[in-house]
């Protein structure tokens, strides 16, 4: 599971180099490569400005695609890989955690080990001739009858409802305990645990029921049958709390800013270089459209001021010792993958995220580089700008638009998520106008960088199964 002292190392590395950036004034037009720069570096420092180097920080570049408003897609947020790098330019949901991680307990195979007479006796107390036993048998069924009772309890929001549902789920409990064998069965796969590697097949079987229990829990009353569903992860603060006074820290900067912040970062050697970006950015409904087109290339002056608050993200049905311990595993033998893939390439010799070359297994896609740990959420955003007549033109167009429009990275998202400008200034060149924004949304992730996965340990003995060919 992802721990506290995990969840507090936190950073932001990248690559590239500024070379190409014209170089920053006083006085403007700003890129926005500079403003992003800004706005990152800012964030940074308030975050923490010297977070270790297997974290990172991304940024929204799309809007907010996951608002207060809406906790099912803040809950499929939670189960979002990201690309490796600081800003996120498309939140188009095919890389589910979820997924990759059913996929690699599906065709893992970890190291062989000597069987112990306490194993074999706890095997035979649950599987006889290939077969369940009636004791192992009775333990899953009445499981699966307090699992069913609860998740009803976890949905309801009735609260006369709501009482008689936990009577119902404490009762199918304890007929679970009482005549599910659950003791017996309990310290039968225990001792298996005990007896087996980290990714043995009763360890593996283990993780995958804590993961469809949650993905059934995960559903909502509202919930379309049939539909996605992101298996449900603990928030903290939750989504009902996010309004909360407590935890807001106070953020503004200006276009004043950029010679110090760009000299910063250019120190760290982040990687917005390679990033093409516009100050508007179409995008599909949910931030998952086939690309992104940019509006506005410059800006004159700018000045952002927001509140930003950190909730950590708790995935009780993930077990992310699967992601980092990589020399615990590897991939079984597949007829229909050649290449050998990799959840995560590590990083490379700059310490930046490095994307597998193959990340395909039995036609699945199974790369997360980045594991996010924690959200990053906004209120009160609101931003004082100055562009050209046409530019500003550009901006209160793709604003009316809707339907995934961006606005300067933090405004506009998915589905209805539009703005609106009011005019402050006006010249025969130039508009000064300002946005403001008072919901609150997701701007960014912090991530801990997956090692290089899987890296099996060549020291040990493997079954005829596993797949050993990336060893040198």
């Amino acid at each position: 599971m992802i721990t506290v002292r995990k969840a507090s190392r936190l950073l932001a590395v990248a690559t590239a180099i500024f070379s190409f950036l014209p170089p920053a004034r006083a006085d403007g037009p700003y890129t926005p490569q500079q403003t992003m720069t800004v706005f990152y570096e800012a964030l940074r420092n308030i975050i923490n400005p010297n977070l270790p180097s297997n974290m990172w920080l991304s940024l929204s570049m799309v809007g907010a695609v996951a608002e207060a408003d809406d906790p099912s897609i803040v809950n499929d947020l939670a189960n979002f890989c990201p690309e490796p790098s600081p800003l996120i330019t498309s939140f188009a949901r095919v890389r589910h955690l979820d997924s990759i991680y059913l996929s690699i307990l599906k065709d893992l195979t970890g190291p062989l080990r000597p069987e112990t007479p306490e194993y074999v006796a706890a095997k035979d107390f649950l599987f006889k001739n290939g077969a369940l036993t009636p004791e192992f048998t009775s333990y899953q069924k009445l499981g699966q009858d307090y699992a069913a009772a609860f998740s009803a309890y976890l949905q309801e929001t009735d609260p006369n409802k709501r009482s008689l549902l936990l009577q119902k789920a404490t009762a199918a409990e304890q007929n679970w305990m009482l005549a599910g064998y659950r003791g017996e069965v309990d310290g039968a796969l225990f001792a298996i645990e005990a007896g087996e590697t980290r990714f043995g097949p009763v360890k593996l079987g283990q993780r995958n029921r804590v993961l469809q229990w949650y993905k059934s829990s995960g559903r909502a009353p509202s919930d379309v049958a049939g539909a996605y569903l992101a298996p449900a992860s603990d928030l903290s603060p939750a989504v009902s709390a996010w309004n909360n006074d407590t935890g807001w820290v106070s953020v503004s900067y200006s276009s004043h800013d950029v010679e110090a912040h760009l000299s910063q970062s250019n120190s760290r050697n982040n990687a917005f270089g390679g990033l093409s970006l516009g100050f508007v950015t179409l995008a599909g409904s949910g931030g998952g459209g086939n690309g992104n087109v940019s509006k506005v290339s410059q800006v004159n002056d700018f000045a952002y001021s927001f509140e930003v608050k950190r909730v950590l993200i708790r995935r009780p049905w993930l077990d992310t010792e699967v992601f980092f311990e990589p020399r615990d595993w590897t991939w079984k033998k597949s007829g229909n993958t050649t290449d050998f893939p990799h959840v995560s390439g590590g990083v490379d010799a700059d310490g930046v995220p490095s994307k597998p070359t193959s990340t395909t297994y039995d036609n699945a896609q199974i790369d997360c580089p980045m594991l996010p740990l924690e959200l990053i959420i906004a209120r009160k955003r609101s931003l004082v700008a100055t562009v050209s007549k046409s530019d500003y033109q550009q901006i209160t167009t793709g604003g009316s638009s809707g339907g995934g429009g961006s606005l300067f990275g933090i405004f506009g998202g998915g589905g209805s998520r539009s703005w609106s400008t009011t005019t402050v200034n006006e010249t025969s060149n130039d508009v000064t106008f300002k946005v403001d924004s008072p919901s609150i949304a997701v701007i960014g992730l912090i991530s801990e960088v997956v090692p290089k996965l899987p890296d099996p340990n060549l020291g040990d003995t493997w079954p005829d199964k596993a797949w050993l060919e990336p060893q040198q």
